[in-house]
């Protein structure tokens, strides 16, 4: 990213990260948004899960739920759009 100020730069770099979380996370979307709230390093240094921060465990339960899933359940794979 040249212009990380650019709000299609910036936009665009977001999404490239949740792509890549996606991938090193196999589609577990309570861990992406931990790793993308908090850091992929918590993630993997909490075994694999989502890290036991109170801002972390929050953000991941309001997402889940503003798009339809079950935060007290694995989530489903999803899976990156492919290019």
């Amino acid at each position: 990213m040249r212009r990380p100020y650019d709000p299609a730069e910036n936009i665009f770099g977001g999404a490239q990260y949740l792509k890549e979380l996606l991938k090193r996370f196999d589609g577990r979307l309570d861990l992406v948004l931990a790793g993308y709230n908090a850091g992929e390093g918590a993630v993997m240094k909490y075994g694999g899960n989502v890290p036991p921060y109170r801002e972390t465990r929050e953000y991941v339960k309001r997402i889940t739920r503003r798009y339809g899933a079950n935060a007290s359940e694995p989530a489903e794979k999803i899976t990156a759009p492919q290019q």
